[in-house]
């Protein structure tokens, strides 16, 4: 037996202080780059971990994650699977779930859901899976994910398309949302220091994105609607914080005439110095399952701009944290802009309230919380 079901325990107990017996995690994390999802499992690992729990990581030899987890003195194995048809890599970590004694194993990306549902299986060991796009996926995951014990949606919008579209039970899938430790973001509270050096300065409106550069994300959007709002505010300045092809859309901030408005500065490894400093975070994408980075800018009391789509609309309350606008629609974007612009003191409550959503609901501790509870309750009834 595990332990008694979380949501028995007291308020002192559910802060993670709670006597019982600890679990034994193994996270599965097989690409050899860190991206955010190992950002994510490194996150909960850490939490999990401080609370008295054992957690450990399945990787792929000389991987990112594998050199990170090992520098925090997380115990790795390198027992992920390369692929969807690795089986040798599958049945050693069934081996390795089998004889370590691990209650659970918890995967986050798509292409590891199959190999792990089949190591667990063969292992006798529950298996927990999280869907963190909105994006279709082929049959095979579909199956993988109804075989698995637990599968946890990011937001609400997630778990809505696997119980709706996907046709997994409802009892199947949970909801739990990414949490951000407030104490990790500070809003500003003077002069701008990172900005000017890009050249920006001081006293102009910015409005900003941090992101992965690729069509999904609708730069365009971002950058047609800088456009249409230069015409009443031309000293606006455009910033997009992120790697990929940022050829594309300094062409068409070239062709839309505001070149020299738009900045898109490549990958910076502190991004959150930039974000504080914007006047509102802009979020326009197309597929948006649940936002780490809107998460980023209510740590930073920074308003959110975001497109009515998937996770954004539980992220953002409109007309109390920030505004939603329809996706691909640049004309209101520019109008919510326009209004951030014209109404900074509003703009100011809406960004206090944004930070006050993520200490109260979007935290760490309710994150974590909920994690550990969907843990003892898929160990209880294996057990």
């Amino acid at each position: 037996m595990i332990c008694r079901d979380a949501t028995s325990f007291s308020p002192s107990e559910a802060s993670g202080a709670a006597s019982c017996e600890k679990l034994r995690v193994l996270l599965v994390c097989s690409y050899q780059w860190w991206r955010a999802l190992e950002g994510y499992s490194a996150r909960i690992a850490e939490g999990l971990i401080a609370r008295g729990h054992e957690v450990h990581f399945a990787v792929r030899r000389g991987s990112k994650i594998e050199a990170a987890m090992k520098e925090r003195g997380i115990r790795t194995l390198p027992v992920a699977p390369r692929n969807v048809v690795d089986l040798p890599a599958a049945l050693r970590l069934a081996w390795a779930l089998r004889t370590g004694g691990y209650h659970l194993a918890h995967a986050q990306y798509t292409r590891d859901y199959g190999p792990v549902v089949f190591a667990g299986r063969l292992a006798h060991v529950p298996v927990v899976l999280t869907r963190h796009v909105v994006s279709m996926t082929s049959a095979r995951r579909i199956r993988s994910m109804k075989r698995a014990s637990r599968v946890i949606a990011v937001s609400e919008a997630v778990r809505t398309i696997l119980t709706d579209q996907f046709g997994l039970s409802k009892d199947l899938v949970v909801t739990a949302y990414a949490g951000l430790d407030p104490s990790r973001f500070q809003p500003l509270t003077g002069p701008r220091q990172e900005l000017p050096r890009l050249g920006i300065a001081q006293d102009v409106p910015v409005f900003g994105m941090v992101t992965r550069v690729e069509d999904v994300k609708r730069l365009d959007t971002f950058i047609r609607a800088a456009a249409i709002l230069k015409e009443k505010h031309p000293s606006a300045r455009y910033v997009i914080v992120g790697a990929g092809d940022i050829g594309t859309y300094e062409a068409l901030a070239r062709e839309l005439g505001v070149a020299d408005d738009v900045l898109l500065t490549g990958y910076a490894a502190d991004s959150a110095a930039l974000l504080r400093e914007f006047n509102a975070f802009v979020a326009p994408g197309e597929l948006e399952a649940f936002s780490a980075a809107i998460l980023e800018a209510m740590g930073c009391a920074v308003p959110v701009l975001a497109s009515r789509k998937g996770g954004n609309v539980e992220a953002v309350v409109e007309g109390e944290t920030g505004l939603l606008f329809p996706v691909g629609d640049e004309a209101a974007l520019a109008a919510a802009m326009q209004t951030i612009v014209e109404n900074p003191e509003q703009a100011r409550k809406w960004g206090a309230a944004g930070r006050l959503r993520l200490e109260t609901k979007f935290n760490l501790k309710n994150e974590l919380d909920s994690i550990e509870r969907i843990y003892r309750e898929v160990g209880a009834r294996q057990s």
